[in-house]
């Protein structure tokens, strides 16, 4: 009989590496992250603030909270920015393009009900959010044992500084 131990280490592979991909290091968690298919055109779990305490009202300006369209089944990990770089050196190492590597609001609003735990307490995680072909930068923040985003434009030559954003989480 198999120990959940054992299935994790025989799913993985064996012990985690540690994975680099350029500016970006894997971080490895016990289970994959995958967000379920959305059929309705309703973002899951109730309204937003419902996960958050604060949110900056750009989440609004820019659309990110009208009804979202239906998703398919992705699978997400977590990436510790090691060395600031804009986006297109951060995931060079990936192949994919900025639309494969954003996800919509709501799968933001399913992986916050369910993956907040994750999210580091003492620095940001940002993730690409995707409206049609509108891109934007979602930055989830703890503030006070409080969760908190702000959403920014997106542009491939901002700089991503490490100090300031650790984390990325990004559809694999």
């Amino acid at each position: 009989m198999k120990t959940i131990a054992a299935v994790v280490r025989v799913k993985v592979g064996g012990i985690p590496k540690i994975k680099r991909y350029g500016y970006l290091e894997h971080v490895p968690f016990d289970r994959e992250v995958i967000l379920d298919p959305i059929n309705s055109r309703i973002i899951p779990g109730g309204t937003r603030e419902d996960f958050f305490y604060c949110i900056n009202t750009d989440f609004k300006n820019y659309g990110f909270d009208a009804n979202s369209f239906s998703t398919k089944k992705i699978k997400v990990a977590f990436f510790k920015i090691i060395k600031q770089g804009n986006f297109n050196q951060l995931v060079k190492g990936f192949g994919k393009d900025i639309d494969s590597l954003s996800i919509t609001p709501s799968h933001l609003m399913q992986f916050v009900r369910e993956q907040s735990d994750k999210l580091q307490l003492d620095h940001s995680t940002s993730v690409i959010l995707k409206r049609g072909k509108d891109y934007r930068v979602a930055r989830l923040f703890w503030h006070k044992k409080k969760l908190h985003m702000n959403i920014r434009s997106f542009s491939p030559g901002y700089l991503w500084r490490s100090k300031f954003n650790p984390q990325i989480v990004l559809p694999v």
